[in-house]
């Protein structure tokens, strides 16, 4: 019925190596393709929405152009004040964190004189939360207010040229920034 031809043991043993390697290789190639087959469930991690961090680089903004406001207005001659300020981004949160940093150093010794040294290091971290009510919420440690960009002032009294420098040195001055990124126009 078959025909069976004898097969070399040389052959014999290449099947069953490499053939066990293809079965394994085909299963993990299977499991990977299971939906979330090997892979690792994220847990997801609430992220403001890009709307909220727009909102909160806006309401930054205006917070910086109405004391900058008050502050141009107290230049003689300058007249009606409009400030426009522009950020790079939101403020950067910094939140505090326990760490646990774990070293392990072995050293071995052959007899034949050799040594090798082994350092392992383990560092663990976790975010400190506080309750507030029914949430847990993590301890923020330092608030960074995002770096300016730009700032466009337009001032009625600005046609005069000292008064427009001194409108854009204060703004410099107030906003610890270069000159060069303040803007003064004369308003109608």
């Amino acid at each position: 019925m078959f025909n069976e031809t004898p097969v070399s043991e040389k052959a014999l043993a290449y099947l069953k190596k490499y053939g066990l390697w293809g079965l394994i290789g085909l299963g993990l190639l299977v499991y990977g393709l299971l939906p979330g087959g090997g892979q690792n469930q994220e847990v997801p991690v609430s992220a403001p929405a890009t709307s909220q961090r727009d909102s909160d680089i806006a309401s930054a903004e205006r917070e910086l152009e109405t004391k900058a406001t008050d502050i141009l207005r107290q230049v003689a001659g300058a007249g009606e004040i409009k400030v426009r300020v522009v950020l790079k981004a939101t403020e950067n949160r910094n939140f505090a964190v326990n760490s646990n940093i774990t070293r392990r150093t072995t050293q071995e010794k052959d007899e034949r004189g050799g040594n090798r040294t082994i350092t392992e290091v383990t560092e663990q971290n976790q975010l400190v939360l506080t309750r507030n009510g029914s949430q847990e919420v993590p301890v923020m440690v330092q608030a960074v207010r995002p770096p300016i960009e730009g700032v466009v002032v337009a001032a009625t009294g600005a046609r005069d040229p000292v008064i427009k420098a001194q409108l854009a040195n204060t703004v410099a001055t107030l906003f610890h920034i270069p000159v060069h990124r303040v803007t003064v126009i004369a308003a109608q």
